[in-house]
Parts: structure tokens; sequence; C-alpha cells
């Protein structure tokens, strides 16, 4: 008869509930880096689409000073459509901008319409309306004019206000 301590199977049971602690430990640190992976390409994806984002509130922004200035230069102006090219943009694609011109009693109202990047089911559409009083869009003095008749602008904002 053979003493219940020298009977080799505890030392095996003992070896086989190792390799599953093992192995559930190991199956916990996966689903601890998959979730990680997770959180990291959903905080990447929020990143580019924030980035698509201030894009097109820039190209808005753009569009209006261009608006203004096309209004300066030709008053008979309505608006259009312009697509902007992902050359000339930051970015993976092109843009579409649509301005639209109303007539007002004191001025103009400029309806502007930012698609950015163009043509994609996920892209980033904003909107905005702007008046533009009837003094602004008059046009500037002729560079024949002598500098000493020009007045000088006043700046909304001084350089030592920008941070």
């Amino acid at each position: 008869m053979t003493h219940p301590s020298c009977h080799p199977l505890p030392s095996q049971s003992r070896r086989g509930a190792t390799l599953i602690a093992v192995l559930v430990a190991m199956a916990v640190v996966l689903v601890m880096l998959g979730g990680m992976l997770k959180i990291a390409l959903l905080g990447r994806r929020q990143f580019l689409k924030e980035l698509e984002l201030r894009q097109a509130e820039c190209l808005l922004e753009a569009a209006a000073e261009r608006a203004v200035i096309r209004l300066r230069a030709e008053p008979a102006w309505t608006g259009g459509r312009t697509t902007v090219a992902s050359e000339e943009i930051v970015g993976k694609g092109a843009a579409e901008v649509t301005t639209s011109v109303t007539l007002t009693p004191d001025g103009v109202s400029l309806g502007l319409v930012v698609e950015y990047p163009a043509g994609r089911p996920d892209s980033v559409r904003r909107e905005r309306a702007i008046r533009v009083a009837r003094d602004v869009l008059q046009p500037l003095p002729s560079p024949t004019v002598p500098p000493s008749t020009v007045p000088e602008p006043s700046p909304a904002v001084t350089p030592e206000a920008l941070p």
C-alpha cells in the first residue's frame, strides 16, 4: 500500500489548476488590451471628427470674408457654389461652399453653407447667416488715391490685446 502523500495525483491536479489560472489571467489581460485598443480607436475617431469640424468652421469664416470682398467688387453678385480643392485645405478631401446673397433694407444677408469633406456620408455641414451693413459694402478706395486722403483703419483688436 502506498502512502497518500506519495500519490502522483495531487501534483498533477496542481499543475492543471495552475494552467487554468494562467489561462484565466491571460484572458483577463487580453480583454483589458482589447478595451484599451477600442478606447484609443474611439479617441482617434473623435479627434479626427473634431478636426473636420474646426476646419469647416474656419472655411465658414473664410467664406464670409470672401463674400464681403466679392460684394465690394461686384455689388450685383448673388452668390454661388464653390469647391475648394483638398490641396488648398489641410485635410483629406475637398470642401463645398455655398453662398446666397439676399438684399435687406440696411444691407445684405449672407447665407453660408460649408460641407467638409464634400460628398462623404459622414461629412461635417455647417450653416451660418450673417447680416452685413451697407456701409461695410462700400468699395475700398482705389490705390491711386494719395495715402493722406485714405482714412486710417481703427483696429477692433489691438495687437497688445491678443494672447
